[in-house]
């Protein structure tokens, strides 16, 4: 299972989103304005990111993880639909809405898998 590194402002979305995602057998890592050092300490295969926070935005989260690391799926969540173009410019993968089902979750998960099993695999 590709460790995950999860990141929203919101405390208990993010530790609701956490738990079902430890439950499914995934090593989750949670971060919120600490997103950038997070990754940089966790070195995940696979980011999920909340698009709008206060401290740090989700598209400079997205920016800063492509700087480091091009090939890491990164799939946004966002409230705001109309998100979704800046997300994917900012280099999101994939593009979730917040109201998007656990199911529809787990399903990009496990399609980007093999891109974060790649990644996980060129790092040892």
């Amino acid at each position: 299972m590709p460790r995950i590194l999860l990141v929203d402002d919101e405390e208990p979305l993010r530790r609701t989103l956490g738990a079902f995602l430890r439950m499914q057998a995934h090593e989750v890592h949670e971060a919120a304005a600490d997103a950038v050092e997070a990754f940089d300490r966790v070195q995940p295969d696979l980011v999920i990111c909340d698009l709008i926070m206060p401290v740090v935005d989700g598209l400079t989260v997205i920016h800063n993880i492509r700087l480091r690391s091009p090939r890491v799926p990164v799939i946004a969540l966002t409230g705001c639909p109309d998100l979704a173009g800046l997300a994917r410019m900012a280099g999101a993968t994939a593009v979730l809405s917040k109201l998007a089902s656990l199911t529809d979750l787990t399903d990009h998960i496990e399609a980007l898998g093999a891109a974060a099993g790649r990644h996980q695999a060129s790092r040892h």
